[in-house]
């Protein structure tokens, strides 16, 4: 038995009909499955760029970029803290 993957759609209570007519339910957002199947399809629209369909919630996903910008930002201020420390060339 394959474990269980929880999926997150954009829309809660939303519907979403596989190729083969299946139709897969998010109630609040989320389905949860340990049907290989299921998670393959599931997988497969998402690596096909769906935008509504994810594996992490968004709260996970903002947080991620958060941490990301606030990486770069650092690194930003430290480069430009660098500079700033430097004699001016004449």
């Amino acid at each position: 038995m394959t474990a269980a993957k929880t999926y997150y759609h954009n829309v809660a209570n939303s519907r979403y009909i596989a190729k083969d007519g299946t139709e897969h339910i998010f109630v609040g957002g989320q389905l949860t499955t340990s049907d290989p199947e299921i998670q393959a399809d599931l997988d497969k629209q998402i690596a096909n760029g769906n935008s509504v369909i994810r594996t992490k919630t968004l709260a996970t996903v903002d947080a991620a970029a958060l941490a990301l910008k606030l990486e770069v930002d650092k690194k930003a201020a430290d480069a430009a803290a660098a500079l700033a420390l430097k004699p001016a060339v004449k």
